[in-house]
């Protein structure tokens, strides 16, 4: 609900900080960057549980306009193969991790034609 720090156990100089999703109805994505003072962080990961978002795009854009940089980290992978295990007959675990690393490939190509890479 709020931007959370975490400090590093052996690097005394270094905190992450784990900020709020963004784009939801009590973090709307227009009032987002003023909220959580998205300014005072030097470097972001962009966390996501699946595709890259309108709103993660949006935020990679504003991050890059501030001469910044990012990762964009693709989650819970294991829930992805456990869906495709119990939704395909002819299940393939190597050929769903494919899929998936094609698509976060797609995502890159994006990523790089909205200039946010």
């Amino acid at each position: 609900m709020k931007p959370e720090p975490y400090p590093h156990p052996r690097h005394p100089n270094v905190t992450l900080w784990d900020l709020p999703g963004v784009g939801t109805t009590n973090f709307p994505a227009d009032q987002y960057l003023e909220y959580v003072e998205f300014e005072k962080f030097d470097f972001f990961i962009i966390v996501s549980a699946d595709r890259l978002s309108e709103n993660d795009a949006k935020l990679a854009q504003e991050i890059k306009k501030m001469g910044k940089k990012f990762y964009f980290v693709r989650s819970k992978i294991d829930n992805n193969l456990s869906d495709a295990k119990r939704s395909q007959r002819e299940y393939d675990k190597e050929k769903t991790l494919q899929e998936i690393r094609d698509y976060c490939i797609q995502e890159n190509v994006l990523m790089e034609a909205l200039d946010i890479k």
